[in-house]
């Protein structure tokens, strides 16, 4: 049983490797101007998601290719037509699972009792988002991506700072008309939301353009609105 079990580990965890390069190969067909893989990537992206054949989105962005169109028209398209499906699904788990963090740790008595919820919500957020995307996270894996997604945040590039920052003083200032664990709450709200942000944009099979990548702003209000309606 344990050597099975290592063997699941192992298995989980170059799956999650074999996705990041993955995305490397969806950059590289959306670089470069050729014609006849885009098509077969796609498929395989979809099959690994589970999306069946049938599946409404998937069956218009079969009839809408066509052999003229390049690799990156290819990918442009699936993503328009299926991966945004995906996309809402992620952002949804994302709103919600950051608006459960922020109400739990607004509840909550235990300052210990706040870092095990915020725990369980992160890996529970991770997780879900890993899913939607095709990727079945093990121990191991899960601890990985982690990792990378805290690192990716703490190296995000200072315009992407800049730009999150005014809004980030809004909710500060929101926070102080709220109550000490109303204010806690929405913190925590904020940075979970931050996280899962992060980790869409690294399960995603194909990279978000530099204009369509999802800021936090897009969060931020239903967290707000859910503290709101729970403390109300």
């Amino acid at each position: 049983m344990g050597i099975g079990a290592f063997g699941k580990e192992l298995f989980k965890l170059r799956k999650l490797k074999n996705h990041f390069s993955v995305q490397e190969e969806a950059q590289a067909l959306l670089d470069n101007d050729a014609v006849g893989k885009g098509e077969k990537f796609c498929q395989k992206l979809a099959q690994e998601a589970s999306i069946p054949a049938e599946h409404p989105a998937f069956d218009r962005w079969q009839n809408s290719v066509h052999s003229a169109h390049s690799d990156a028209e290819v990918l442009d398209m699936y993503q328009s037509m299926v991966l945004t499906e995906q996309d809402k699904k992620a952002m949804a788990s994302v709103s919600k699972l950051s608006g459960e963090a922020a109400i739990l740790v607004a509840l909550s008595p235990l300052a210990i009792a706040d870092m095990l919820l915020i725990a369980w919500r992160n890996f529970r957020m991770i997780d879900n988002i890993s899913e939607i995307y095709g990727v079945e996270l093990g121990y191991w894996s899960r601890l990985k991506l982690f990792k990378l997604v805290l690192v990716n945040i703490a190296i995000a590039g200072a315009s992407e700072l800049a730009i999150e920052s005014s809004a980030d003083i809004l909710s500060m200032n929101l926070a102080e008309k709220l109550s000490a664990r109303a204010g806690q709450g929405l913190g925590v709200g904020l940075v979970t939301a931050r996280l899962g942000l992060k980790t869409i944009s690294l399960m995603r099979p194909i990279p978000f353009k530099q204009d369509q990548t999802p800021r936090l702003g897009s969060i931020r209000k239903s967290v707000v609105e859910s503290l709101k309606n729970k403390l109300s």
